[in-house]
């Protein structure tokens, strides 16, 4: 935190005080009903918040959620996760590995003054908790139509046409790209090292 006098142990009580409304926050996700009588799990999914301040303020209330949702909240927000940049999922994959390496990270990180985290971030995250609901999906049928005559616009390539089998350019982009991956597989873990 950036406080000048940033007391950890106050901060955490603080937090432990803010965080007891999260479990009755979540009763009516445990009294939800699915009106599917196979409950088959691909029909539901969790909504979850889409912006990243939003994500990681539900991430780290996460912790505070009862045994039956918190590991849906939490698998949610790691798929999520995956759509995001690299530098963005650095810090929620921080918060989602465990409670001890999270509150570490708030106390060591310079993001937020103690009066703008429980301001802003934990008002975002507390926001995000009233809007998490089951949904069902809606699947519509969508039956298979074969195109011919004038809709007919030809996958084939033409016999006389050379398309060449090996793109070098697309080669060297994918070198770049797990490059960008292997260095914030290492970023992690030096991270996760610094606070341990």
């Amino acid at each position: 935190m950036r406080d000048k006098n940033f007391n950890p142990i106050k901060f955490f009580e603080q937090l432990e005080l803010q965080a007891t409304v999260v479990p009755t926050m979540c009763e009516s996700l445990r009294k939800q009903v699915v009106d599917n009588p196979n409950f088959l799990t691909s029909d539901t999914f969790l909504v979850l918040p889409v912006k990243l301040q939003e994500m990681e303020a539900l991430a780290l209330l996460s912790w505070w959620m009862p045994e039956e949702i918190r590991p849906l909240v939490q698998l949610g927000l790691e798929e999520r996760a995956k759509r995001l940049s690299l530098d963005d999922q650095i810090v929620l994959k921080i918060i989602l590995r465990s409670k001890g390496e999270a509150l570490l990270w708030l106390s060591e990180t310079n993001l937020f003054h103690s009066r703008d985290f429980f301001g802003n971030f934990l008002r975002k995250g507390v926001l995000a908790l009233q809007y998490l609901k089951f949904v069902q999906r809606k699947t519509k049928v969508v039956k298979p139509q074969r195109k011919r005559g004038y809709h007919d616009h030809g996958s084939l390539r033409p016999s006389h046409c050379w398309i060449p089998t090996e793109d070098w350019s697309l080669t060297e982009q994918q070198n770049q790209i797990e490059k960008k991956r292997l260095s914030f597989k290492d970023t992690i873990k030096f991270l996760r090292g610094l606070i341990s």
